[in-house]
């Protein structure tokens, strides 16, 4: 069987001949090719700098049918008994093809046409030695926009590390890290920008980030294409990623600026070796990610809300992010956090609402579903008769919008004044619900309700139907008590 060592010791003479041909027909047509990337730089920042790319200009230099170099190496490749999946059909032209090829990226690495033992040796283990292996291994960077430079590092472990389809197999090998975007995460972001896929990340907002290592396995077949994997391992990182998210907005949901952005594929490149600055494989640009600089107020994840957060939630609670009980109220939850009119944000949060307390229920109806919900937070706050007043309002408001075709500012709900001061503006036009405090805590009460229905769940083994069934009866009285 050949080891990418054997390749590595076997290749290395050709390349050297080859460096040295090229060399010289880069000295006889004075060739430089430079390019412009950002670095980072010793002050701890980034600046765009022009840097040699020599690999770039060997098409200039030298016909490919003139070279001979990597025949023999081919040859051998060819004839070996297992064969090297370097390229999708094993023959010795196209193993030719790969090496040259090979051979011409690692001027990059030496930044001349020359031949470098050290440069050479990471452009092998970047390049061909992933060949070798069962899987691929990557780094996934995806920016976290509203989260500020100042919030505390969060780490925490995977509870589902397997994300298998029926081909391929991801397998997140590292913890989870939400931290500060490093300088050299910084650049390789930055170099991105640069191919106009976004604007530019220090003006999007994006100073926090999640990082993880993957590891992606086409469990379908014997050869490995790395761009399939890259591609696969982009797809499930939105899937991680989401659950992430869903989670920081459940156990912060005070916060509105939860999002994240384009998922970050990384590895180790010649831009690595020469600059330090992370290399980006692709930059996957989901439909959900965030792209847009509309952070104006900002997320900051302190000491207590980060151990909340990774102790409290991921650990005790995050199974409920892949249930299939809640995935339809948090769906609907996480759809109070779109650009949009507070009218649907409102029948969004009421939906929520009916698909956890109108479940299972008896003959329910939704002027119950306050009392219910004033029934299962009494224990999580404060006056559960704030609670009842809050989503009476809401259930009024939502039954104005829908049959009477009401905006926000024309509801005048029969229990506004109920309602605590800071939910509540003074206008022209009187009493009126604020649009922004309302919705952010309709959020926080839904993310409450969630949370105890899934606390039911583990302790008292009640599903959701089950719970409202218990419900009924200390429903009834509390029903009797309001209506008193």
């Amino acid at each position: 069987m050949v080891s990418p060592e054997d390749l590595r010791e076997r290749l290395r003479p050709a390349v050297e001949d080859y460096a040295d041909t090229v060399r010289k027909k880069a000295e006889e047509q004075e060739v430089e090719h430079r390019e412009e990337w950002v670095c980072p730089t010793e002050e701890g920042g980034t600046e765009l700098t022009e840097i040699a790319a020599p690999s770039r200009g060997v098409k200039h230099l030298i016909d490919p049918d003139d070279i001979t170099h990597f025949e023999d190496c081919a040859e051998w490749l060819e004839d070996v008994e297992d064969e090297v999946h370097l390229t999708h059909t094993n023959t010795k032209s196209t193993y030719e093809r790969w090496l040259r090829n090979f051979s011409s990226k690692t001027f990059n690495y030496v930044g001349d046409y020359d031949f470098d033992e050290e440069a050479y040796r990471a452009a092998f283990a970047d390049k061909a030695e992933p060949h070798f292996e069962e899987a691929l291994t990557l780094d996934i960077l995806i920016p976290l926009p509203g989260l500020v430079d100042n919030s505390e590092p969060v780490t925490f472990t995977p509870q589902s590390p397997e994300y298998p389809d029926e081909q391929y197999l991801c397998t997140v090998i590292s913890d989870f890290s939400i931290d500060e975007i490093t300088v050299s995460e910084m650049a390789a972001m930055q170099n991105k920008s640069m191919e106009g896929l976004f604007g530019e990340p220090t003006k999007l907002g994006w100073e926090g980030r999640l990082r993880f290592t993957v590891e992606i396995n086409d469990r379908s077949r014997d050869l490995h294409v790395p761009t399939d994997l890259v591609e696969q391992a982009g797809e499930t990182s939105v899937e991680i990623v989401r659950k992430v998210v869903d989670g920081l907005r459940l156990s912060e949901p005070q916060e509105d600026n939860i999002w994240f952005g384009p998922i970050f594929i990384l590895r180790d490149n010649w831009i690595t070796y020469r600059t330090g600055s992370e290399g980006v494989e692709r930059a996957y640009r989901h439909p959900d990610c965030d792209i847009e600089y509309r952070n104006l107020q900002r997320f900051s994840l302190d000491e207590i809300g980060a151990r909340s957060f990774a102790n409290q939630f991921w650990e005790e609670k995050a199974d409920l992010l892949t249930s299939d009980t809640f995935e339809r109220p948090i769906r609907r939850y996480n759809r109070t956090y779109l650009p949009g009119h507070t009218e649907d944000h409102i029948l969004n949060c009421h939906i929520a609402l009916e698909s956890l307390l109108m479940k299972g229920s008896k003959g329910g109806t939704s002027f119950r579903m306050p009392i219910g919900a004033a029934i299962l937070l009494k224990d999580r706050v404060s006056d559960p008769m704030d609670v009842y007043y809050f989503f009476d309002v809401l259930r009024e408001a939502r039954n104005k919008i829908v049959h009477e075709d009401k905006t926000i500012e024309d509801i005048n709900a029969a229990n506004l004044d109920e309602l605590p001061d800071y939910l509540l503006q003074e206008t022209d036009a009187g009493d009126r619900i604020s649009k922004f405090q309302f919705v952010k805590h309709a959020r926080e009460y839904l993310a409450l309700l969630i949370k105890e229905y899934h606390r039911i769940e583990q302790e008292e083994g009640l599903n959701i139907h089950e719970a409202n069934q218990e419900l009924v009866e200390e429903d009834e009285i509390m029903e009797a008590v309001f209506n008193d």
